[in-house]
């Protein structure tokens, strides 16, 4: 529970330490996971759906590269037009499958997967873990050699409606290209829907900030303990997600995302960290009060409560809060951030 509190803690932008390493990572994970990373030219061909009802057909250019010290691979797509995309895959090692978390500047927030791979086709074939009961889905990756991979992914609703069904090419490209393609993801365009306004909540988040931990005695630490961290929160998906990377060594461990659900009408986070795990929180704005609560779950009964108190546009203070199913306090703490200056 505790690498679990980890990850909550740092999903409201701070991080505590997690010790992990490229050798930690399941051989049989890793050399799956390598296939996916590199630049691709893919071809897209999305047929008539509840989605594009016209069906249609687009390039993109795909850059795929290990990160938080190798547990991932993490992508960006940029087409040529339609959803810029960012995603993130791991392994499993206790389930013995591959995770993968799509987001994009189209609205998706954090669609999740599960992928098992066949060595002897070499497909990795996926179910989508977090949709409404009775619905259907498959995305498949095949690889008929190491520059090419067919894909394939489709979802239906209860009712067997085809909401989406793609197909696509994907072709290995130069290295070299990388750098020319990660340089035209970055930069701001126009998302395919418009960001909700209550994503201006966030946008006092934005910069470079310094924050001081004081915990307070509890069961997992029995005396304060105090440390520091330097963070750094930026737009990305064209004004959907506001990405952090909190350090609190040298080596950042791990990265947030935070955005907002129309649907659901509450504030979303999402922590990955370099020990391969992904938590996730929600929450609600209050503007009298002018603070930002979230509420997570662990997975042995635990609650975790925080919130962000906005103290004025340079400063806020954020709370943690942990307590067993009896109530018992596991872990109190708060961190002041401040605007860095300069």
């Amino acid at each position: 529970m505790k690498r679990f509190l980890g990850g909550l803690i740092a999903t409201v932008l701070i991080s505590l330490a997690v010790t992990a390493s490229a050798q930690d990572i399941d051989p049989t994970g890793r050399k799956v996971l390598e296939q996916f990373t590199g630049v691709w030219d893919i071809e897209v061909a999305d047929k008539p759906s509840k989605a594009n009802p016209e069906g249609s057909t687009t390039r993109a250019t795909e850059i795929g590269s290990f990160g938080l010290r190798e547990r991932f691979v993490i992508g960006r797509s940029h087409p040529q037009r339609g959803e810029k995309s960012f995603w993130l895959m791991t392994y499993d090692s206790k389930m013995h499958s591959f995770p993968f978390w799509f987001f994009s500047n189209s609205g998706a927030l954090g669609g999740e997967w599960r992928g098992v791979w066949n060595a002897d086709t070499k497909t990795l074939s996926s179910r989508a873990t977090d949709t409404p009961p009775h619905w259907t889905s498959s995305g498949t990756n095949t690889f008929p050699d190491d520059k090419t991979v067919d894909v394939e992914f489709w979802m239906k609703d209860e009712m067997g409606s085809l909401l989406f069904h793609g197909t696509a090419k994907k072709t290995r490209q130069p290295d070299a290209a990388g750098a020319k393609a990660l340089e035209a993801w970055s930069k701001a365009g126009n998302a395919v829907a418009m960001p909700p306004a209550e994503l201006k909540v966030l946008e006092r988040l934005v910069g470079d900030w310094d924050a001081e931990m004081v915990s307070r005695p509890a069961e997992w630490t029995p005396q304060e303990q105090r440390s520091k961290s330097l963070v750094t929160r930026r737009w990305i998906l064209d004004g959907w997600f506001l990405h952090d990377i909190a350090a609190p060594e040298k080596d950042a461990e791990g990265f947030s995302l935070l955005s907002y659900d129309a649907g659901l009408k509450k504030y979303r986070g999402w922590r990955f960290n370099a020990d391969g795990t992904c938590s996730k929180m929600s929450g609600d704005w209050s503007e009298e009060k002018q603070m930002l609560s979230f509420r997570g779950e662990g997975d042995d009964g635990q609650v975790i409560n925080s919130m962000v108190r906005f103290i004025s546009n340079d400063r806020h203070i954020w709370s943690v809060e942990v307590k067993d199913g009896t109530g018992k306090l596991l872990f109190d703490a708060d961190w002041t951030v401040n605007r860095r200056k300069g």
